[in-house]
């Protein structure tokens, strides 16, 4: 019998590792071309006249937004954390 995953857990490889300048570049350019997307439905709803729709995949943005939230506040971490650890090497006399 195998063991079952308990939801909400992952891998610590899947979950843990690096980003470069350019890949976190290419996500602010990728969520910037969302956002004007999403700006431009907005605004062809609103010159339709209508202020509802019905549609499926209704709660895939409600929980993408904390993710979202969640990455920036664990990638500002990451870089106070690496600015750190820079400051601290520069003090480190070698023998």
């Amino acid at each position: 019998m195998s063991k079952a995953k308990k939801p909400g857990r992952h891998a610590a490889h899947l979950r843990r590792g690096e980003k470069t300048l350019a890949e976190l570049r290419r996500y602010a350019n990728e969520l910037r071309l969302r956002s004007v997307e999403l700006a431009a439905l907005a605004q062809a709803m609103q010159e339709s006249g209508l202020d509802t729709v019905h549609l499926d995949g209704v709660t895939k943005l409600d929980r993408a937004l904390p993710e979202i939230d969640s990455f920036l506040t664990y990638l500002e971490t990451a870089i106070s954390e690496a600015k750190r650890e820079q400051r601290r090497a520069q003090w480190v006399i070698p023998p």
